[in-house]
């Protein structure tokens, strides 16, 4: 079976397929995420694209360190299941199940990240400490439009020298997971004056005709690589904890 690039090179005679400069992630290294096993275990985090009745998915991507797994709570037994995601889920189902894994993979609250749409918001009510990412922030380097840009930035970095294990054995979730990251491109790649960003998220829903869940709930992991994994040292008296 060919894979995607092989597929859009030869049937299709598309042979700059990949080569689009303003890619952030290589697709070779996208696919390398999915094999990268000797990654090793590391601190515990918890990010989460969080979805209300009728909007985009709500996906919960638990982490050691820069090894992955996607995660739910099973609706009717509770378990914990691999490679499960809810396309519909009511607030207090959300908060119920994101609970419920912090408990059970033991991860403090202050290494948990969604993202902070209305659902966020209300979710740090519930789960006091818990750090709700808003990608529209000002970004912790001053090199970077927002918040968001630096983590996809960050991403692209991690994920092209081979630092992210990604353990899905789903092969429609592995080709979704490819398809969000293949889309992050840098914006404005032929002016050198403004500050780096990626992208808007609404030119990649047009393009790829959903929203990249998966993309963002493994950009916010860099979260705390970039900003809350280096408290202390911020500088000009930034606070951007919430």
């Amino acid at each position: 079976k060919l894979d995607k690039m092989s597929k859009q090179r030869l049937l299709y005679g598309n042979w700059e397929y990949d080569d689009d400069p303003a890619k952030l992630m290589e697709y070779n290294k996208i696919q390398d995420t999915f094999t990268n096993t000797f990654v090793k275990e590391g601190e515990k985090y918890l990010t989460a694209d969080l979805a209300m009745q009728g909007r985009d998915n709500f996906i919960v991507a638990v982490w050691s360190g820069m090894r992955c797994e996607i995660i739910g709570v099973d609706k009717n037994s509770g378990n914990l299941v691999k490679d499960l995601i809810k396309e519909k889920a009511s607030g207090k189902e959300i908060e119920t199940d994101l609970k419920r894994i912090a408990e059970a993979k033991e991860i403090p609250r202050s290494q948990i990240a969604p993202d902070s749409g209305g659902m966020g918001s209300y979710l740090k009510s519930y789960m006091e400490g818990i750090k709700p990412f808003d990608g529209a922030r000002k970004a912790y380097n001053k090199e970077f439009k927002n918040l968001r840009s630096e983590c996809y930035f960050k991403l692209a970095e991690v994920v092209n020298k081979g630092q992210l294990y990604i353990n899905c054995e789903d092969p429609a979730m592995r080709e979704t997971i490819t398809e969000d990251l293949e889309q992050i491109k840098r914006d404005s790649l032929d002016k050198d004056d403004i500050k780096k960003k990626v992208v808007s998220k609404e030119l990649i829903k047009e393009m790829l005709g959903r929203s990249p869940d998966f993309g963002d709930v493994l950009m916010m992991r860099m979260f705390f690589e970039v900003g809350l994994g280096k408290i202390g040292i911020l500088t000009g008296g930034q606070n951007l904890l919430g």
